[in-house]
């Protein structure tokens, strides 16, 4: 079962998340490169930082450590750190633009932020307030300041700004909010209400996508104008 998928940022490596390890693959689909096996009973989310040193991977791991997050040197494969802060399993990450920051997702509803220094990080923010287990994280910079948006099994989309915790807006979908999508302007979330909402960076709904069927994933398009 495939659970998360990242291409680093230079376009040649794909990994892949699932049962007990990742997988990074060559992005042309000729060759397996590494295999990382950890202890999670299932690892959710992968993210690549974006100078392709870093790989993280969070999810539900048992080890009686509280070990739901490992930061790893992706080209010797070595575990370098492990984040213990979570409560309960890590659903999603993603690295800030500048690859400063990590956030995370967890189904102990709340947000986290991790602050990098070289190849170390450290606990940031808390943010709370999602009621349920959320689902999907991404960062974002808007007029020079540092947003998380996170989507959640309360059916909320939320903005956040980085820097204080503080929560700064909040939108609705009609049922569970899983995916989420940022674009040079926009935010796309996607729910179980079978829609697509398009909302711009203060959270203001700007035009609803209905779908006969329940979107599962969400990405912006490189060129930004376009939502895949």
């Amino acid at each position: 079962m495939i659970t998360s998928l990242d291409y680093s940022s230079d376009g040649k490596y794909l990994a892949v998340s699932g049962y007990h390890e990742v997988l990074l693959h060559k992005a042309d689909g000729s060759a397996l490169e590494a295999r990382l096996v950890g202890i999670s009973q299932r690892i959710q989310a992968v993210a690549f930082s974006p100078d392709g040193k870093l790989l993280a991977s969070g999810g539900f791991i048992h080890s009686g450590n509280n070990e739901r997050l490992r930061i790893h040197d992706f080209q010797s494969g070595e575990l370098l750190q492990i984040l213990k802060d979570h409560e309960n399993a890590v659903v999603d990450l993603a690295f800030s633009p500048d690859g400063r920051w990590l956030v995370s997702g967890s189904s102990d509803d709340t947000v986290r932020l991790w602050k990098r220094s070289g190849s170390r990080f450290t606990s940031g923010p808390v943010l709370k307030g999602h009621e349920r287990q959320v689902y999907a994280v991404r960062l974002f910079e808007d007029q020079g300041r540092l947003r998380v948006v996170s989507t959640s099994m309360d059916h909320t989309v939320r903005l956040w700004d980085a820097a204080s915790g503080r929560q700064l807006a909040l939108g609705r979908h009609e049922n569970r909010a899983h995916s989420l999508a940022v674009g040079p302007d926009w935010i796309a979330s996607a729910g179980e209400d079978s829609t697509i909402r398009i909302w711009d960076y203060t959270l203001r709904p700007m035009r609803t996508i209905r779908s006969k069927i329940n979107p599962v994933g969400l990405a912006s398009h490189p060129d930004g104008n376009r939502l895949l």
